[in-house]
């Protein structure tokens, strides 16, 4: 056992511990090693020594690499006397030498004990040889004095730190090279290479950050391989030049790319109190915001066709002809191409790039629906010049007394009706134009590409020589908007010549679907069941009410595209039928068969009384998803068909009355939509009911189009329209 003498006192509570214990008994607390506690081998040799050889023994392991700002090592022999002997002076007593010993020790170790650094994370306090934290192993933090030799380079040591404008901002005090030791000097080359590849590291030739998706580009791409993010000049710092420009005040922080050091550049500053992770985070918000108000005043500078434009392009990549169609009816140019303001609003920088253009889009993203509608003649001639366009005012007169015709029924079906009841067609007058004023005026109004889909190969109008040739009854399809109101547009352009620019009829369109559904729903479920039931499959009840608010969500959005179900309500709307020739199937650009047209057919208002409708039928064409108008022109009735008109009871007025096939081409008769299961199998029954229905001398099932007198407004309109082509009419006329 130790002796009494040996025992040693703990500090936290006074109990007197054995020599051999580091910690306390009682509290535990760790034992507080004094100077004086040295082995008496030690005492004997430890003149001969310095004391920072003997400490150095046992912190070897402490530290990892030798840092700038060691001290000077302090030698026991510039303190203690000499041994026994030297200098001529007497000896001194061992009492005394070992009293002197305790002071020049407890001297050294209080020096290193302030030379100690603490760390910034657990506060533990290192030893100046640590480059890290014993504890926690985070790197020590550089100092005002670690600054200024680690700014130094293999050749000398940095003096000033220039401004940007070249001026001195300041002047660093730098410690005497010469006053160092060997070693000491070792480490400053050492340090100063380390430098050199910091300096390599931080160059503008290395690969650099993309800030919104992190990836590391080459140093000559000007824009993220991943996200097409312009290169920013801006760079992030390494953790060690933000503990740099932490400790250095703001005069003193580095701006000048032509600095001494060469290792910081002239586009960037870091704030002291961030990390630089922290410095990234807040250097990439306010590059955000900034781009926020940039776009925030891009959108306020434009116009309606730029916002078409924008809305077309991100219709390619959704696959969306429908605002491709609207950019190209309203006369946007297929030849536009994007800029960075475009690329900017559309927040899409990886998927749009500036110079793009629509074609280059659908060819990018393999939308060939969409190429197929911008490669069509007819939606390409975005130059076309109906009655509507001819006065504009006055058209949107016409669209105002059509929308005060609308008229709501009372009672438990509350069903929109038209109080008017007009059909459009070209008048006579055009008879007496010139040919190349004729020719001009049809090319303006007529869709030559519809009208050639619908003639070629299996025709589908114009099919019957007797009708066009004998009875004058040669259809026409009017050029529409290819936009999502194609439908609403063709039935009011066969009634009133306009457009449905204000949504009014679509309005009444999905309020006869919403309030009216006690009626429409029953009818079109008992339809649909039947459809699926001769295909031999079933619907569960969810999905029926699930394609029921798909009709009523397409009805009530301007745009979208609308299904049959639509066509029937609107034959309701109009209290008139409407006879569909279209294509039995919808093929694309290439001729490849896409799906079957199922909107071929005769739309009877079912619903109404027969009394309260009318049996003047309006005709429409339907190809590849676009509605067209068809009409006739007045006079096409020769006098060689007035004796075939009167076959059909029509002796007065014939040139005024055209006649519609119920049949196609091969005399099979139309499809009539939505009967229900009493009413399969007697469809001429009905046709004769709801419509003025005879045959020709060639056994052809026609309905009787009158053509009634138009309406003031709409007469108006058509001779502000002529008045064009009368005097191209007249001018032709004298220079013949």
């Amino acid at each position: 056992p130790g002796k009494m003498e040996d025992n040693w006192n703990c500090e936290q509570c006074a109990f007197l511990n054995m020599p051999a214990l580091s910690t306390c008994s009682v509290c535990q607390a760790p034992r507080k090693r004094t100077v004086d506690r040295v082995s008496p081998l030690s005492r004997t040799h430890l003149s001969g020594y310095s004391l920072s050889e003997f400490e150095g023994r046992t912190r070897t392991q402490e530290s990892d690499t030798l840092p700038f700002d060691t001290p000077k090592p302090v030698v026991l022999e510039d303190f203690i006397c000499p041994p026994r002997g030297a200098c001529g002076s007497p000896p001194l007593s061992l009492k005394q030498q070992n009293k002197s010993r305790s002071n020049v020790m407890s001297t050294s170790l209080s020096a290193s004990a302030q030379s100690k650094w603490t760390c910034s994370s657990c506060t533990y306090d290192n030893w100046p040889n640590a480059s890290r934290c014993t504890m926690c192993k985070t790197p020590r933090r550089l100092t005002s004095a670690r600054v200024r030799r680690g700014l130094q380079s293999g050749n000398g040591s940095l003096n000033t730190l220039s401004a940007p404008n070249g001026g001195s901002r300041g002047t660093l005090p730098m410690s005497d090279p010469s006053s160092m030791t060997g070693r000491a000097s070792a480490v400053s080359r050492t340090r100063g290479s380390a430098a050199a590849e910091k300096r390599t590291s931080v160059s503008p030739t290395r690969k650099w950050v993309c800030s919104m998706c992190t990836f590391e580009n080459w140093p000559k791409a000007s824009r993220c391989v991943i996200c097409r993010s312009a290169w920013s000049p801006i760079r992030s710092p390494t953790p060690d030049e933000t503990h740099i420009s932490a400790k250095m005040s703001p005069r003193e922080s580095p701006q000048s790319k032509n600095s001494s050091s060469g290792i910081f550049s002239s586009d960037w500053s870091v704030r002291p109190s961030l990390t630089a992770g922290e410095w990234e985070i807040s250097h990439s918000s306010r590059d955000e915001k900034n781009e926020r108000e940039r776009a925030r005043q891009v959108r306020n500078c434009m116009n309606e066709t730029d916002w078409l434009f924008l809305r077309a392009c991100q219709g390619v990549v959704d696959n969306d002809v429908e605002p491709v169609a609207a950019y190209i009816s309203s006369g946007g140019h297929l030849a536009r191409h994007l800029t960075d303001d475009d690329v900017l609003v559309l927040e899409r920088s990886s998927i749009f790039e500036t110079g793009h253009t629509l074609v280059h889009l659908a060819l990018h993203f393999k939308r060939e629906e969409v190429l197929s509608a911008l490669l069509t003649p007819a939606l390409a001639d975005a130059h076309k010049r109906l009655p509507n366009h001819a006065n504009e005012e006055l058209a949107c007169t016409v669209r105002k007394y059509m929308a005060s015709c609308l008229r709501q029924r009372k009672g438990d079906w509350p069903c929109y009706f038209m109080t008017e009841s007009t059909v459009f067609s070209l008048p006579l007058e055009i008879r007496s134009f010139s040919k190349a004023a004729q020719q001009g005026l049809l090319d303006d109004i007529i869709d030559r590409g519809v009208q050639q889909v619908l003639e070629d190969d299996s025709p589908v109008i114009n099919w019957s020589q007797e009708l066009t040739c004998n009875y004058g009854s040669r259809l026409y399809p009017l050029w529409n908007r290819t936009a999502g109101d194609c439908l609403l547009d063709s039935v009011l352009q066969a009634t009133w010549s306009v457009f449905d620019r204000e949504g009014a009829l679509r309005s009444a369109l999905y309020d006869c679907l919403t309030e009216g559904a006690s009626l429409f729903y029953a009818r079109w479920h008992e339809w649909e069941t039947l459809q699926a039931s001769a295909l031999n499959y079933s619907v569960p009840d969810y999905q029926w009410q699930q394609d029921w608010d798909k009709l009523l969500a397409c009805a009530s959005q301007p745009g979208r595209a609308l299904e049959q179900m639509h066509v029937f309500v609107l034959a309701h709307i109009l209290r008139r039928p409407i006879i569909v020739y279209g294509v039995k199937y919808v093929k694309s650009f290439r001729g490849e068969t896409l799906d079957f047209a199922k909107f071929q057919g005769i739309y009877l208002p079912l619903l109404w009384e027969r009394s309260f409708c009318y049996k003047s039928p309006i005709a429409l064409a339907y190809t590849r998803g676009h509605f067209s108008a068809l009409i006739f022109i007045e006079g096409d009735n020769s006098d060689n068909s007035i004796a075939e008109a009167s076959h059909l009871g029509s002796r007065h007025s014939t040139s005024h009355v055209h006649w519609l096939p119920l049949v196609d081409q091969e005399g099979s008769l139309l499809p009539v939509h939505f009967l229900t299961r009493p009413e399969l199998g007697n469809e001429e029954h009905l046709l004769q009911e709801c419509m003025n229905c005879e045959f020709t001398l060639g056994s052809i099932l026609v309905a009787k189009q009158k053509c009634s007198v138009q309406v003031h407004l709409v007469s108006q309109l058509v001779d502000d329209w002529l008045d064009k082509y009368r005097k191209l009419s007249s001018f032709e006329t004298e220079q013949v």
